[in-house]
């Protein structure tokens, strides 16, 4: 047996299945004979001396009992041992190799015993963890809640990442600290949702604005310039008589610890003195009386008696506004408070009674289920403190709307246990909604997914619901988190390339956001149009904005004119694709440049990255001690494949080099940034070619594409299934799922490979529909 106590298990389960194995032909169609006859006596053979008893090493003991039983219960384990017996991995090239035929057989074999999984056989739900909001989910949530254009989500901590995504319950913590973000937020929210009176959104009729650098007094040190003596004029011209609201903005700066007063005239007259104090740019009101036409204000610094005037407090004025509440009409209410606002107090109607009419269909909607009247009695409460406190209508709605939003039930996707004695049960209509919701679209039910739910009519409904979900705008957005973190794409967040490099020329965060958008269109195109899971690394088409137009050389006035019009607007177009980059995946901006420095390109970052996200199968973590690339030999330089050949000459590299290496080379025909290329900076050629350890020779992203859809098709589904099985149900799929799995990669298959397949697949697989107890 190898004595490689470094290697992980799946590798040493790899060896045993492949070493010395005496088979030809088709394998045994018994699994027992197939188990008893080969794998029982090539493991005593060639395992036991290392890998059994007490002293085994890599804690991998194979003297247990082995049986198909056994091997479905470590069904996930011997499925990553499957693969790389297939892509020839194993045994090392060092170690005598089996016959084609003989690894062909075994090949064969293990695939019957992995893909089968009878109807009986278990398929657990799985534990999901209590978990909240994360902050994406917290962000859309709240704007599809309330109907605004407003992201607090600046103020929370960076969610952690578990198992490839930022969702998962067992990594979402929630500190002490935490708590009092969501209150802060809350009432920011429910401010922004809710008007409290006609002066928060009366038309401007007129303003004054001039340069930040003007102000009353020499002793404003943060802004240096012009200041002015005299009182500032401001000929206010309004249309009728009326009262109006005069808003300032302002700050000040003084010394000592008496107050600054801004004094307004109208004409001659002194109509109004403001006490004034604002550290920074703070809004000031005076309700005053205009006459039609022209009216002359003015405004000046006063002192407070006992002010020193050698202490130069300042006043700094940024703009005034004039407004007109008795104007206000229903449409300058923002849309948020119309939608919320749907009662008012009236001699019929207490004022009790409208809230409840207001809170009872928002509660609803933001506990994503029908709100019982406990609930709706307990915000009535809040409501009822508010109101006695002084506030008015819709100061006290207000409150009751910031308590919902920190209401538990608001803040976490809570399910209901299993009755006692149950392993579990399926969830019920507004949970599977909930469920749906966030994994389509990351964000709440909307009212018509709700409303099924509610009456027990979205489990009949569900394809209809399925293909409304996938149309939906939103969809596209829950593409995006999935993309951008199944394929490691933001790493980009903090990628800093080297300006002066011209493989990085308009870098910059505008095309940064269009490449990480980019994969995201097209698998929501591929997932819409019911196209095969394999165009995500051999479509035809892709998605530009004028960004990424430019980059890509694209000749944008052979596009349609509506295109042209879109292009202008900042929107995404579909496109066919340009040349060299009909690989999907592979041959997109955002992959190509998150795998790679922010010098150059990185053969090795870029094998590692398909290796792990595009087919499950990450090479384990380097040897302690590996030496660094050798860059001359002789004092001669070597061009980066000679170093990295150099470096697979170590046994210890070449396990993990042979499978990696060939991938990256395959794509260094493109660039640190995806730029078509031929040759290095020092002008020598590109050779693009690699031999896998099976054999297979890969030349350019052509050739790797052909690998990828040829022996590692299976690979590649069975990979992304996996992920988005972990997106959909916000847990890590664990050894216990491997029939599900299973389920999925085998409905796709029955499917011809269509991608809404494998979507209607995760939605009725065990693992979706039902709840495990949590104990």
């Amino acid at each position: 047996m190898l004595a490689c106590p470094s290697l992980p298990l799946s590798l040493l389960i790899v060896v045993l299945a492949s070493l010395g194995v005496a088979l030809a032909g088709d394998p045994p169609a018994n699994d027992a004979v197939f188990i008893d006859q080969h794998l029982k006596p090539f493991i005593q053979n060639h395992c036991i001396s290392c890998h059994g008893g007490t002293k085994a090493k890599g804690d991998a003991r194979f003297d247990a009992t082995l049986t198909a039983s056994s091997i479905g219960q470590q069904r996930a384990l011997w499925q990553r041992a499957y693969f790389q017996l297939q892509d020839g991995t194993m045994p090392p090239s060092d170690r005598p190799q089996p016959e084609p035929a003989q690894r062909q057989a075994i090949v064969e074999g293990l695939h019957r015993l992995l893909a089968t999984c009878g109807s009986g056989e278990a398929r657990p739900p799985g534990r999901v963890t209590l978990r909240r909001l994360n902050r994406s989910q917290y962000r859309n949530t709240v704007q599809d809640l309330l109907r605004i254009d407003l992201d607090p989500t600046g103020l929370l901590p960076a969610d952690q990442v578990g198992y490839g995504f930022d969702h998962i319950g067992d990594v979402l913590t929630v500190p002490p600290a935490l708590l009092g973000t969501y209150l802060s937020m809350a009432r920011d929210l429910a401010a922004a949702a809710i008007v409290a009176g006609p002066d928060e959104v009366a038309p401007v009729v007129a303003r004054l604005e001039w340069p930040a650098n003007r102000h009353f007094g020499k002793g404003m040190k943060r802004y240096s310039g012009d200041y002015l003596s005299k009182p500032l004029p401001f000929t206010c011209e309004v249309p009728d008589d009326d009262e109006y609201l005069l808003k300032i903005q302002l700050l000040t700066e003084r010394s000592g610890d008496k107050p600054l007063l801004l004094r307004i005239d109208l004409g001659d007259k002194e109509i109004a003195r403001l006490p004034v104090e604002a550290t920074s740019f703070t809004w000031f009101r005076q309700r005053i009386r205009l006459a039609a036409g022209p009216n002359a204000l003015s405004f000046r610094r006063e002192l407070a008696e006992g002010t020193d005037p050698k202490t130069n407090p300042a006043i700094l004025i940024e703009r005034v506004l004039v407004t007109r509440p008795s104007a206000v009409l229903p449409e300058h209410y923002p849309e948020a408070h119309r939608r919320i606002m749907i009662a008012e107090p009236s001699a019929k109607l207490p004022a009790r009674e409208a809230a409840k009419r207001i809170l009872r269909p928002l509660a609803t909607r933001a506990y994503r289920r029908a709100a019982d009247d406990a609930q709706v009695e307990g915000l009535l409460k809040v409501f009822d403190a508010a109101t006695t406190a002084g506030g008015s209508f819709p100061i006290a709605i207000r409150s009751a709307v910031m308590a919902m939003l920190c209401s538990p039930r608001f803040l976490f996707l809570i399910e209901q246990d299993p009755a006692k004695g149950k392993p579990d049960r399926q969830i019920d209509e507004p949970e599977l909604a909930v469920r749906l919701s966030y994994f389509l679209w990351n964000s709440m039910p909307d009212e018509p997914l709700l409303d099924l739910a509610t009456a027990g009519k979205l489990r009949a409904g569900l394809a209809g619901e399925i293909a409304r979900m996938l149309a939906d705008q939103r969809f596209v957005a829950a593409c995006e988190r999935f993309t951008s973190q199944w394929l490691s794409l933001e790493t980009l967040e903090s990628f800093r390339p080297d300006a002066n490099l011209p493989e990085f020329k308009g870098y910059g965060e505008l095309l940064r956001r269009a490449m990480v958008r980019e994969p995201a269109l097209l698998l929501a195109a591929i997932l819409r149009e019911d196209r095969p899971l394999t165009e995500l690394i051999s479509s035809t088409f892709t998605h530009v904005d004028a960004q990424l137009a430019n980059f890509y050389g694209v000749p944008v006035q052979k596009l349609s004119a509506e295109a042209q019009e879109q292009l202008k607007t900042g929107a995404f177009v579909r496109i066919d694709a340009p040349p060299n980059r009909t690989s999907g995946l592979l041959s997109q901006l955002a992959v190509l440049t998150a795998t790679s420095y922010p010098t150059r390109t990185s053969p090795v970052i870029r094998g590692a990255w398909i290796l792990e996200n595009l087919l499950g199968a990450p090479a384990p973590p380097p040897p302690p001690n590996i030496p660094d690339l050798v860059a001359s030999t002789d004092g001669k330089p070597l061009n980066l494949r000679a170093q990295l050949g150099k470096h697979r000459a170590n046994a210890a590299c070449a396990i993990c080099h042979d499978r990696i290496d060939p991938l990256g080379f395959a794509l260094e025909g493109f660039g640190p940034m995806g730029g078509i290329r031929d040759k290095y900076g020092d002008n020598s050629k590109i050779d693009t070619t690699g031999v896998m350890p099976g054999g297979e020779k890969l030349e350019g992203v052509d050739g790797l594409r052909k690998f990828l859809l040829g022996p590692k098709r299976d690979a590649f589904i069975r990979n992304l299934a996996r992920n988005l099985l972990t997106f959909a149900i916000a847990r890590p799929v664990e050894d216990a799922d491997a029939c599900t799995v299973n389920d999925l990669v085998a409905a796709v298959a029955a499917d011809g490979g269509k991608s809404q397949a494998l979507i209607r697949a995760i939605i009725a697989s065990p693992a979706f529909q039902r709840r495990q107890a949590t104990k």
